[in-house]
């Protein structure tokens, strides 16, 4: 952050002054010098300002003591008390609420201090996407860029008050909750481009549906700039909806894999001639396709023929990252920085966290994607694991806890995954949770069914991730689909193991201890293991174990 002054921050914050001085102390005080902003008590630097957020299981105002000791020069508070009795020591803004005050301070900041914004959301991806585009942009521009997980009401103002004026650009992801989320968080930030990477089931709990996660996403277009471009993934098709709603209205841009769909709204990047190379990274030509009526909806510069373009090869596995990357290269594209180093600026992403990080423990590899899940998430690690083990000749293993809020649709996303799961080329599935019963059931009827257009066709079938075929009607509301931790039973997981043939090995356990116990002693040398399930399943627990026990053998 730019050193401001107090009183740009009382302005900001429609904040009331208490400060026991005399006029010219006070007035001397109007221009005291804050370095930063904090909201943490353990961390805060010397010369900040601390923001005593207010929450449900927190209140910062028990932690301002500490916050002047350790170097506090104002403080943003919303108890008058507070106020009251630290006045006499220091600068103390009474504001209504802590939060809204640093949200506004932020969008006074990003307006008066900051260049160009990119913001991004999205049901899956928005990490890796954030870090695509982060990349592509270092070769050429001054780039900051969200930290760890900080995308929602509380760490996206956060994010822009580290922001530094020098910086060329900002790239902030925003992550939601609920609907009105995104229009609080894109009016802070102001975006120059706004991205959108997909519509998934994420949040479908609270929202209802995905056409309802769509409105809710769409609200980054409440703060995006006049001039500002709405960069949309053109496969997905609640995006081409919304593409079309907002054709006139505002700038839009795409990105699409191996084809572009006819009459879009916006020039559109697409990626064609993808392959997956023998390391399971996957490699691609970048095409434009321009908007057919070109004054009125272009918004990518032409730039030379793609033959003379080198083909594009990304340093982590998986075929999804594509999409990510072609984000990056879009954003980069937008800016009028050079394709050619925007590409070579893709060589230095890396995932972040615990997002398919590939480990080697004792020579099994582990594919630790435990951070969060999604039914797409899933099926795009499931794909990246067969691959590889393919590639390697291991035996390929996919341990997988449930995927949370996912409300009265998660028998029928969890049977879906099944059968899915049903296709891949996998040795053995290990499931644990309220809804790997169900999971079991989809592997099951999808064995069944592949056995049945196996026998009708006279061959084995396609057993690869993402093979194609129409699948049989399911009746959702079965007892063999709704299995969940209602009336989980040993009968259950019995039958459910019992319906599924060879190849796949199927087990099914009711939680993540149970699972691990039994999955230790099977895990031979040279295994490729899948771990996954959303974060509230803790699974990489699962990794930790299996790399304890590989390293004391």
């Amino acid at each position: 952050m730019d050193p401001i002054r107090l009183k740009e921050l009382i302005t900001a914050t429609s904040g009331q002054l208490f400060f026991s001085a005399d006029s010219a102390m006070r007035k001397e005080a109007m221009n005291y010098v804050l370095l930063g902003t904090s909201t943490d008590s353990r961390t805060i630097k010397r010369g900040e300002a601390f923001f005593a957020l207010k929450g449900e299981n927190f209140d910062g105002h028990a932690f301002v003591e500490r916050a002047v000791r350790a170097g506090a020069v104002a403080l943003v508070v919303s108890d008058l008390k507070c106020a009251e009795l630290w006045q006499a020591e220091l600068p103390t803004i009474l504001v209504e609420d802590t939060l809204t005050a640093l949200q506004k301070l932020a969008a006074y900041y990003r307006q008066n201090y900051l260049h160009t914004l990119v913001a991004i959301t999205g049901s899956v991806g928005k990490t890796s996407t954030r870090e695509m585009i982060a990349a592509a942009l270092r070769p050429t521009l001054a780039v900051s860029c969200t930290g760890e997980n900080l995308n929602n009401e509380i760490g996206v103002p956060q994010t822009v008050l580290k922001v530094r004026s020098a910086c060329d650009v900002a790239v902030v992801e925003m992550g939601m909750d609920h609907a009105g989320d995104l229009t609080k968080l894109s009016r802070l930030a102001q975006p120059d481009i706004a991205v959108i990477t997909n519509i998934g089931y994420c949040h479908i709990e609270q929202l209802g549906s995905q056409m309802a996660i769509m409105r809710a996403k769409a609200e980054i277009i409440n703060g995006l700039k006049a001039d500002g471009v709405l960069l949309l993934n053109a496969d997905d098709p609640f995006l081409r909806q919304l593409a079309a709603e907002q054709k006139g209205k505002i700038k839009q841009a795409f990105v699409a894999l191996n084809t572009c769909p006819p009459d879009l709204p916006g020039d559109c990047l697409v990626a064609t001639d993808v392959k997956i190379e023998v390391d399971g990274c996957a490699s691609f030509i970048i095409k434009l396709q321009q908007a057919p009526d070109l004054e009125k909806y272009g918004t990518m510069e032409a730039f030379v023929d793609s033959n003379r373009l080198p083909r594009i090869k990304l340093p982590v596995p998986g075929e999804h990252h594509v999409i990510n990357a072609l984000f990056g290269l879009a954003t980069a594209h937008l800016l009028h920085q050079p394709l050619t180093l925007a590409a070579n600026g893709l060589r230095d992403f890396s995932v972040i966290g615990n997002r398919q990080r590939i480990m080697n423990a004792d020579g099994v590899v582990l594919i630790n994607d435990t951070y969060n899940a999604a039914p797409e998430s899933i099926r795009a690690g499931v794909k990246t694991l067969c691959f590889l083990a393919h590639s390697e000749k291991r035996r390929a293993i996919a341990v997988l806890g449930g995927i949370a809020e996912l409300g009265n649709m998660a028998d029928r996303l969890h049977y879906e995954l099944g059968r899915y799961l049903a296709t891949a080329d996998l040795a053995e599935i290990w499931l644990c949770g309220p809804y790997a019963a169900a999971v079991a059931q989809g592997i099951a009827d999808g064995d069944q069914a592949g056995d049945q257009a196996d026998s009708q066709a006279g061959g084995k079938g396609d057993r690869s991730p993402g093979a194609s075929g129409t699948e049989p009607a399911v009746d959702l509301a079965s007892e063999s689909v709704a299995l969940t931790a209602t009336n989980y039973t040993s009968e259950s997981r019995a039958r459910a193991e019992a319906t599924i043939k060879p190849p796949v090995k199927v087990h099914v356990f009711a939680d993540r201890d149970s699972l691990t116990a039994e999955l230790l002693p099977t895990i031979q040398d040279r295994d490729i293991i899948l771990i996954k399930g959303s974060h509230s399943f803790a699974m990489e627990k699962v990794c930790d174990a299996i790399i304890s026990k590989r390293l004391a053998e």
